[in-house]
């Protein structure tokens, strides 16, 4: 959560991929598309399958974001393919945000059911 691709603590996360023989692969570095100084981006991290397919749901939460005044916090959302390719999919924040909420200080997904939704 400290990367500093977009400034300092802008945060990051990172996929990695866990073979049949055990063998272990960097696949994906997820960082958020407006990143910026004290985000804190991958402060928390939740992992889920998607339904059916070979792709996962990462949700990552960033408390420092400031869109919604300092540090209301928010939470991106990233699906990765089976190939490790990662997309950032949606950025959640709190529909009643404010000042120090650190929203994303806590994260959590869970799939349901087969089709993904």
């Amino acid at each position: 959560y400290q990367n500093d691709d977009h400034g300092t603590n802008s945060g990051s996360a990172y996929v990695f991929r866990v073979a049949a023989d055990g063998t272990i692969t960097h696949t994906a570095k997820l960082t958020s598309s407006d990143g910026a100084a004290n985000d804190f981006v991958g402060w928390s991290v939740s992992v889920s399958s998607f339904g059916s397919s070979a792709d996962t749901v990462v949700v990552v939460g960033a408390y420092g974001d400031n869109d919604r005044g300092g540090d209301s916090g928010s939470a991106y959302v990233f699906r990765v393919a089976a190939d490790g390719t990662a997309t950032q999919t949606a950025k959640l924040t709190a529909s009643d945000a404010a000042v120090d909420d650190q929203f994303g200080q806590s994260v959590s997904v869970a799939s349901f059911g087969s089709s993904g939704d």
